[in-house]
């Protein structure tokens, strides 16, 4: 799940929704770029995050990673968007590595 904005390669650090926390767990899992972000997926990107930091990683962090390609701030993203991001979370069990 993407959102349609043309694909840059600003830094995550430069993106909507991504505090230092998130950066620095990105930055941990070598995704540096929205363009990585972007080709990885939001629900991707969350496992990754997730296996690192499972303590501290909630689905807040999905719709961030979501809203941050679509430059939207992650509670104005729409419910049915948050349900799908949460369905594919449950029904893709991608591995981690990638």
């Amino acid at each position: 799940m993407v959102a349609e904005t043309a694909t840059t390669d600003r830094p995550v650090v430069d993106l909507k929704n991504i505090g230092p926390i998130t950066a620095r767990h990105l930055h941990t899992i070598g995704v540096l770029s929205e363009a990585e972000l972007r080709r990885l997926g939001p629900v991707a990107v969350y496992r990754r995050i997730k296996h690192v930091d499972p303590e501290n990683t909630t689905i807040v962090l999905l719709y961030a990673l979501q809203g941050a390609l679509s430059d939207t701030h992650w509670n104005d993203l729409p419910k049915p968007l948050k349900q799908a991001l949460q369905e594919e979370l449950q029904r893709n069990p991608a591995p981690l590595a990638g």
